[in-house]
């Protein structure tokens, strides 16, 4: 992984933790990122719990973002591979509308 992707991966991290929470002042500075990467893990618990919730395929991205953050590759991987094999696009995607 290469440094801007894991800084992506933990800035989605972050955004998904402090949509749960309510911070006490607005101008309150952003967490760095080496507290971001250590919020990971409640960040995919909190998607995890929601999960019904989430939009597809966005949740799973973010999701997969989230395990990456937290260094878990092998669930990222997993949930990036949802995405890459259910939701088509492109061609395949007009070719499988028409065959139903």
């Amino acid at each position: 992984m290469n440094f801007n992707s894991r800084v992506v991966s933990i800035t989605l991290c972050a955004a998904v933790l402090s949509w749960a929470q309510i911070r006490p002042s607005l101008a309150e500075p952003p967490a760095p990122p080496a507290q971001s990467a250590a919020a990971a893990p409640d960040a995919v618990r909190l998607l995890r719990e929601h999960y019904a919730e989430l939009p597809q395929p966005e949740g799973d991205v973010t999701l997969g973002d989230c395990y990456q953050a937290a260094d878990d590759l092998a669930h990222a991987a997993e949930y990036y591979q949802r995405v890459y094999y259910h939701y088509l696009s492109g061609a395949a995607a007009s070719l499988r509308r028409t065959s139903r």
